[in-house]
């Protein structure tokens, strides 16, 4: 039998688990940052702050004192106006909800990272 145990994944868009993770994807001329919420979060209840250089985004579902997901200055500027978010149904965890936030690029370029601080 095969008893090595399974290597983790590296973190794919949507394989997240907890809420409050998050993981991003690159897709040339966006960003995409993929939220787990827990399952009653509703939209009056997520507040995105977009800025050129900077996000913010808080979730009031998380625990007290977590709620604050991503804040910080981003690895290259975006374009504030075009960006959106939504949510989406796990396909994966009926019980949490996908918090997704697209992030429209100044400048298409690759991104090493979602933030400069992280």
């Amino acid at each position: 039998g095969d008893t090595t145990p399974a290597q983790p994944k590296a973190k794919e868009a949507g394989v997240v688990t907890n809420p409050g993770q998050h993981t991003w994807q690159d897709d040339g001329e966006e960003i995409v940052v993929t939220i787990v919420c827990p399952k009653e979060t509703k939209t009056k209840t997520v507040k995105c702050v977009f800025k050129s250089n900077h996000l913010k985004v808080e979730v009031q579902t998380l625990e007290p004192g977590n709620t604050t997901v991503l804040d910080g200055e981003l690895f290259q500027r975006i374009t504030p106006d075009d960006c959106t978010w939504e949510f989406e149904d796990s396909k994966t965890q009926p019980d949490v909800r996908l918090l997704k936030i697209t992030l429209f690029k100044e400048k298409e370029m690759r991104w090493l990272m979602l933030m400069r601080n992280e």
